[in-house]
């Protein structure tokens, strides 16, 4: 036991010892001792019976009779001292009630007959000890011999115990268990401490020298423990240092072994690596320093000769590069690496993670995606008036757990619903249950709830509200119309910008925005969730320019999502218009002819025609005489034909067969075959013979590859402007007019205008195009006055434009392709100049004509190629 347990004992016998005239402390000692007589005769003493004579007991058998017998023996006591008790309790009663009427001598005389009785029963030794002094008598032999034997008795069962402890705590000595040694010296000296008035003579100092001594013999045994422990700590520190040492020389070995192992192998660069790791840990390793001063060497030879080679790869490569940039080739849509957009991703993670309003446990998002995806097949009802059998046969063929509430079936009640379904084809879970909600009732409908499939009434249905911020932006975004710059004719300075804001150069229109926030809000509450937005405490309305706040349930907060999901999915498309303008030519000219002139030895008046000249007044030749005398307009003409009779006089002749503009406007008439043949006798001959011929077919691609919002405009073009002079102002000073010219620009080239609208399957889309091709034909200058006959000339430019221009609508499937065609063009010359009646002579004829002949096709075809984008399935599709 330990100390604690042992000083309360103590304090709880000698409390018991001391005599106390408390009735509380009588009834406590008589109950004591009779518990210490039971307590006797349970241990061997002879009990005594109610006259104090003693009781024999039979020793018993064997264990099985001893514990019979005990409890006989138990039994019998108890009645024993129940009877006495009850005889005393009546004595000390009578004793109380004779004091009571002060008849002192009767009271002490029924003590004395209860002592004589009950000798070891407080409570009537202490009513003698008070009744005593009042009759002059002092207290029994018998009663005062009791209490020195008591306390004889508990002084030695002190002694006795003391002792004890001192034996075990010798024992425990010659077991070296020392802490359980002073432990039984502390619980003797507590005997001692608690039992001053005990003779403790020579167990006192015994206790207290064994006590010292065991705590010195303690004390040393573990400071030579501590020692031991201490040394043998120490070797194996210094056991572990050098095994510590050991290794680290062995990895530094192995490094440098390795690094012999590379540099034999001319890895320079890893022996100098593996070198420089070894000096880090032992700077005095020699081996390791001359390693890495010869790797070192090795490694700057090495670099010299791969310095030229490597710059001779990077030659190479810039010059594949240089090259490469003259190819203008680019997909439609070029994305990031996988790397770049696995790291954009995780940046964005943080503000893509937040709670959103359709959060809900895994278990029901698990069940939902199943309805949404399992089939129901076969099922057929008919004539079946409870919610419940239907609940049941569709949870038998899908196996999904469905459960109806007690409301919702007494509405099916109430509105006298009649099943009746016969689903040939198979259809989703949920789309069938659906169907089964639709028959139940305006009151009737369905939800997820903990895991399964929950038919409840709308009420019941709705759940907790929830408010959410939805950022619509992209779905508010206003996206500007682009206006293709209008080529189409030519304009006046005054006259440049049209109504709707196009001009020659091209301009911004005014910007469409696809939904305004309040609209998008009416939107969510006709289409979603019909019906339910008129209940008490839910909303959908704008809250700023670029976000909705709606409150509503967590089932309509997911149909909220993904019914701005679907509008995401039309504004992130984008359309790629491929436009070629395909200008293909084809054109053939022919022009033969004979004409009589150029003989030779011009200006002399044998061959001179001198009574014409080639331009002024007559303009013959129309200043293309051969002669040389072509370009002098007062000059006259050679002849081609010339014969002098010798008489009277001679002739000349010459004939000049030509077309008075060009024969085609593809291709001129300039080359061929042209030859002079002159035949000199009596009379000189000169024709000339042109003989012409070309044909040219010509394909001319013009592209465009324009990128675009689905149903926004824009415009491409290539444009080439050419300044002129387009009017004068006049400015008027004193007798003077000066002309101030004015400066307009003129645009030639190709302009297209597109607006795409993607349809709803995102198969097909129609476009709007509008494409213009314009060219410059020619600016002719005009010559004028002012108005006064002294002012000098002006000049104005008068420009010809060829405009090809048309407007369509076309539906195409995605990556399909248009031919806009219809902008043909086709010229077809015949000419003929000749000598008349001459040239109608057969054979004879062709030596006075000229005939040729121009075929000229321009065809302007339009194709037009239309993809669609979809960046949320790009980005999507990296992202897997």
């Amino acid at each position: 036991m330990s100390k604690v347990a042992v000083a309360l004992s103590l304090s709880v016998l000698a409390l018991t010892s001391c005599a106390s005239t408390t009735p509380n402390e009588t009834a406590q000692d008589s109950s004591r001792s009779g518990a210490d007589r039971a307590a006797s005769t349970a241990t061997g003493t002879p009990a005594v019976n109610a006259d104090g004579a003693a009781v024999e007991a039979s020793a018993p058998a064997n264990q099985d009779d001893t514990s019979a017998f005990l409890a006989q023996e138990r039994e019998r006591l108890s009645l024993q001292e129940q009877k006495k008790r009850e005889f005393v309790d009546a004595l000390v009663g009578e004793a109380d009630a004779l004091v009571d009427r002060q008849l002192y001598r009767e009271a002490f005389d029924t003590l004395m007959r209860a002592a004589a009785y009950s000798p070891d029963d407080l409570e009537v030794r202490n009513r003698l000890k008070f009744v005593g002094p009042l009759v002059g008598e002092e207290l029994p032999a018998v009663v005062k011999d009791e209490g020195v034997a008591k306390k004889n008795a508990r002084d030695g069962y002190f002694v006795a115990q003391a002792k004890d402890a001192i034996r075990k705590g010798q024992l425990a000595i010659g077991r070296r268990d020392f802490d359980a040694a002073i432990f039984e010296f502390e619980v003797a000296l507590d005997f001692v401490r608690f039992a001053p008035g005990v003779d403790w003579t020579g167990v006192r100092e015994e206790a207290e020298s064994l006590l010292a001594q065991t705590k010195a013999t303690r004390n040393e045994s573990e400071r030579q423990a501590r020692r031991a422990e201490e040394d043998l700590t120490l070797q194996r520190l210094r056991d572990e240092e050098a095994s510590a040492r050991a290794r680290e020389q062995a990895r530094l070995d192995s490094l440098l072994a390795d690094g012999i192992s590379a540099f034999e192998t001319e890895a320079y660069e890893t022996a100098q690596l593996l070198a420089t790791e070894v000096l880090r840990d032992d700077p005095r390793n020699e081996r390791a320093q001359e390693l890495y001063d010869t790797a070192f060497k090795a490694r700057r030879e090495e670099l010299s000769a791969e310095y030229l080679d490597n710059k001779q790869t990077q030659f190479r490569k810039w010059k594949a590069h240089i090259l490469s940039q003259r190819i203008p080739y680019a997909d439609v849509l070029q994305l990031p690496d996988k790397d770049t957009w696995r790291e954009l991703t995780e940046l964005r993670a943080p503000f893509t993670s937040a709670d959103s309003g359709s959060s809900e446990n895994p278990s029901d998002a698990a069940l939902r995606a199943r309805l949404d995806r399992d089939q129901v097949r076969g099922l057929r009802i008919d004539g079946v008036e409870s919610l419940m059998a239907v609940a049941r046969q569709i949870q038998a063929l899908t196996d999904v757990p469905i459960a109806v509430s007690s409301a919702a079936e007494n509405a099916v009640f109430d509105e006298g619903v009649t099943y009746e379904l016969e689903l040939n084809n198979p259809i989703s879970i949920a789309q069938a249950l659906n169907l089964v909600a639709e028959q139940s009732g305006e009151e009737v409908t369905w939800t997820i709830d903990v895991g399964a499939v929950l038919f409840t009434t709308k009420e019941r249905a709705r759940g907790k509200l929830k408010g959410e911020y939805y950022d619509i932006h992209d779905l508010v975004l206003p996206l500007p119309n682009f206006i293709a710059p209008r080529i189409e004719r030519i304009r006046l300075l005054e006259d440049l910008e049209d109504e709707d804001g196009g001009t020659p150069w091209g301009t911004i229109g005014e910007s469409s925005i696809q939904l305004e926030p309040d609209a998008l809000a009416e939107l969510i509450t006709t289409f979603v969730a019909v019906g339910s937005w008129e209940q008490d405490g839910v909303s959908a309305a704008a809250y700023n320019s670029s976000g909705i706040f709606v409150v509503h349930t967590l089932e309509v907060h997911r149909e909220v999502e993904q019914f701005l999901e679907d509008l995401r999915r039309f504004t992130s498309m984008m359309v790629t218009v491929d436009t070629k303008f395909l200008t293909v030519t084809d054109a053939w000219l022919q022009q033969i002819g004979v004409d009589w002139r150029g003989l030779d030895n011009p200006g002399t008046p044998f061959t001179d025609m001198d009574d014409f000249t080639n331009g002024n007044d007559d303009g013959t030749s129309n200043g293309f005489d051969n002669g040389g005398q072509g370009n002098n307009p007062a000059g006259p003409p050679s002849s081609g034909f010339f014969y002098d009779d010798g008489q009277d006089g001679n002739f000349k002749a010459r004939t000049e067969n030509i077309f008075d503009s060009s024969l085609g406007q593809l291709l001129s008439s300039v080359g061929g075959l042209t030859t002079q043949l002159q035949i000199v006798d009596d009379a000189l001959l000169s024709p000339l013979l042109r003989a012409v011929e070309k044909s040219s077919n010509a394909r001319v691609v013009n592209s465009q590859v324009l990128t675009v919002y689905n149903s926004q405009q824009a415009a491409v073009s290539v444009i080439n402007q050419r300044a002129y002079v387009q009017d004068f102002d006049v400015e008027v000073a004193t007798a003077a007019f000066i002309a101030d010219p004015i400066i307009n620009v003129l645009s030639e080239g190709v302009s297209l205008q597109v607006r795409p609208t993607v349809h709803q399957d995102r198969k097909n889309l129609t476009l709007e195009v509008q494409p213009t091709v314009a060219r410059i034909v020619t600016i002719t200058p005009f010559t004028t006055t002012l108005g006064n006959n002294s002012a000098a000339a002006i000049t104005l430019q008068l420009p010809q434009l060829e405009v090809q221009s048309l407007r369509s609508t076309a539906t195409i499937p995605d990556g399909g392709t248009i031919l806009i065609g219809g902008l043909n063009s086709i010229r077809n010359v015949e000419r003929r100049a000749e000598v008349p009646w001459l040239g109608k002579i057969p054979v004879l004829g062709f030596f006075f004509k000229d005939e040729g002949y121009s075929d000229e096709t321009t065809s302007l075809m339009i194709l037009m190629n239309a993809r669609i984008t979809d960046i949320r399935d790009e980005a999507a599709r990296l992202s897997d």
